[in-house]
């Protein structure tokens, strides 16, 4: 399943910071337990490309929480600075390209790049608000 499709179907419950498919699952990751609990009540057993989503809290560990807030301490990810890019062509469209066209919008601290999909992480609130509020489509 793409992961625009995935992220399509979780953000009406609240703030995605991360997708990360595993295998034939999909981990998915809200800034909010209260919206992971109504997405899981809202979506489990419902139907995405043809699949039956089986939807259950992850069991966090001390290590995952631990690895968890080491990654926050190092990228210093602040709720809502972060915008999640997805059908572009990751052969042709590189971090410098993504970097140069955002930047005009403000500070990029981070781009984190996957298959087709790309996080980038502002250094505020307002540049990141500004970035969505531009046309979707750019060419480098």
């Amino acid at each position: 399943i793409p992961i625009i499709d995935v992220f399509d179907k979780f953000r009406p419950f609240g703030t995605i910071h991360r997708i990360e498919p595993k295998g034939p699952f999909c981990f998915v990751t809200f800034e909010r337990r209260v919206d992971a609990e109504r997405a899981m009540s809202e979506l489990n057993h419902s139907h995405l490309r043809g699949n039956e989503l089986s939807i259950e809290l992850s069991k966090v560990t001390a290590a995952d929480r631990r690895a968890e807030q080491e990654r926050r301490a190092k990228f210093g990810n602040t709720p809502g600075t972060k915008l999640f890019l997805t059908d572009y062509d990751p052969l042709r469209i590189k971090e410098g390209d993504i970097r140069h066209i955002l930047e005009a919008y403000g500070h990029v601290t981070r781009v984190e790049m996957g298959n087709n999909q790309c996080f980038v992480t502002f250094d505020s609130m307002e540049s990141a608000k500004v970035g969505t509020s531009r046309p979707s489509h750019f060419h480098p």
